[in-house]
């Protein structure tokens, strides 16, 4: 079949690109030819690593505007060499699909102004499918917004979320909750030796996060400080880190394997945690990182704002995990994840319901 994949994999996170990466990795093995369509232009993905051009004022100081998008100009160009590997077709050219898969990712999180546009929900193509969507922390109610119908047209849907499988049975669709991509592939898939000047073999403390309170940021260093560790950030750089590994999305699995601890706030980030066997601690700033965890019986890794201090990071990483536990689970689930992604696929002419699989916490 000629799939085409609607999703966010040309976006300025690891997660995003990586999830895509799998499930494009999942069906080719299942003999597909996928493609991704395109959802938003190229200029206003560029704008989500830099901005190309100064407006206003910046003319005046060009030397500083140049110096502060560097940075993003350079983490775009690392971007791009791997996004290039996807087979991207604009809307236009989808009518010759045989399916379109709407998700992974918060692609339905409509508190994100993009994420209301109607290709993340099908219009436009002719039979819809979803694999592991999510509203992400948008609320129940904030979905008023997309017609309903719009929905129902969606068959079958595997949430990604308890919270986004409670907002489809409000408007009566039960959606089995299903593994991200990056669950259901051997993580040997994302694995490419990194080499980089700050990794010495000086032992070092990972952070992957979008952003923190300096709070926070003085807990993390206060821990490893007492660990004699280094605190280096991978992805987003920080003025409070030892250093950043500027690396891309499919060097961050060679990046964290080496890390001695991991601390993280976000769903990916966690996830690779998880699937390397680290020490890890997790801030979840989504619901969907609480529902993994406890999915996993990994609460013990949660931490909040206040409580993110040397003592209670030490308490929390010094708690083995029992990853022999976590893998049983894991493996299950995929299995489960997997046969319904099958099903999904050979559902005939989007009529025929794909048959209804719960999938409840262990």
């Amino acid at each position: 079949m000629k799939i085409g994949i609607v999703t966010v994999q040309d976006s300025n996170n690891f997660g995003s690109f990586l999830q895509a990466y799998a499930l494009e990795h999942v069906l080719t093995t299942m003999g597909h030819e996928v493609f991704f369509i395109r959802t938003r232009s190229k200029e206003y993905i560029r704008g989500l690593f830099y901005q190309d051009r100064p407006h206003g004022r910046q003319w005046l100081r060009l030397r500083g505007f140049l110096r502060n998008n560097y940075p993003g100009w350079k983490k775009y160009r690392r971007f791009q060499r791997e996004q290039k590997g996807f087979k991207v077709i604009e809307l236009e050219q989808a009518d010759g699909l045989d399916l379109a898969i709407l998700g992974s990712d918060e692609i339905w999180n409509v508190n994100t102004h993009v994420f209301r546009s109607p290709i993340f929900y099908g219009q436009g193509l002719k039979k819809v499918m979803a694999y592991a969507v999510s509203i992400g922390n948008a609320e129940i109610s904030d979905m008023s917004c997309i017609d309903t119908a719009w929905f129902q047209r969606i068959n079958p849907i595997f949430a990604r979320d308890w919270h986004t499988a409670d907002f489809l049975r409000t408007i009566q669709i039960e959606a089995p909750v299903v593994c991200d991509p990056t669950i259901l592939v051997d993580k040997a898939l994302f694995y490419r030796k990194f080499r980089h000047s700050l990794l010495d073999g000086t032992p070092y403390l990972l952070v992957y996060t979008y952003g923190m309170s300096p709070e926070m940021a003085e807990g993390i260093r206060s821990f490893a400080k007492e660990k004699h560790l280094r605190v280096l950030s991978a992805c987003f750089s920080f003025p409070w880190c030892d250093g950043n590994l500027d690396c891309s999305a499919l060097d961050f699995c060679s990046v964290l394997e080496n890390a001695d601890y991991v601390f993280t706030s976000t769903y990916h980030g966690t996830i690779f945690s998880i699937l390397n066997h680290k020490r890890f601690v997790s801030f979840p700033q989504s619901r969907k990182t609480r529902d993994l965890l406890e999915h996993l019986s990994l609460s013990d890794r949660l931490i909040n704002e206040r409580e993110c201090n040397r003592v209670t990071l030490e308490n929390i990483f010094a708690n083995q995990i029992d990853y022999v536990e976590v893998d049983r689970i894991l493996g299950e689930w995929r299995e489960k994840s997997i046969h319904l992604l099958q099903e999904g696929i050979k559902c005939d002419g989007r009529n025929n319901e794909v048959k209804k699989t719960t999938w409840e916490n262990p």
